[in-house]
């Protein structure tokens, strides 16, 4: 059974892109970043904590919930960083 880790938004692109989906980035506890595509129908909100299946080699299977193309963004976030985005509360 994979591992669930959570993830939190911390951007949304502001319009779709020529295909129709939207820009999210998330942060994980670690500092890891991403970036992934969304449809319409399932993006996310400002602070919302997704729970993402990884596998034993510790990547996240964002496809899994509906999200294309993940791209890891390097270098991993900082303490200060990572902090100030889990301290982002739910926009709903």
């Amino acid at each position: 059974m994979p591992e669930m880790k959570r993830w939190k938004c911390f951007g949304v692109s502001e319009g779709p892109n020529s295909f129709g989906l939207f820009g999210v980035r998330f942060l994980d506890e670690a500092g890891r970043f991403y970036e992934v595509a969304a449809s319409s129908f399932n993006v996310p909100e400002w602070g919302d904590v997704v729970l993402v299946p990884e596998d034993e080699c510790e990547e996240p299977h964002f496809y899994k919930l509906g999200y294309e193309i993940p791209e890891r963004k390097l270098p991993d976030a900082p303490k200060d960083v990572i902090a100030a985005v889990w301290a982002i509360p739910r926009k709903r």
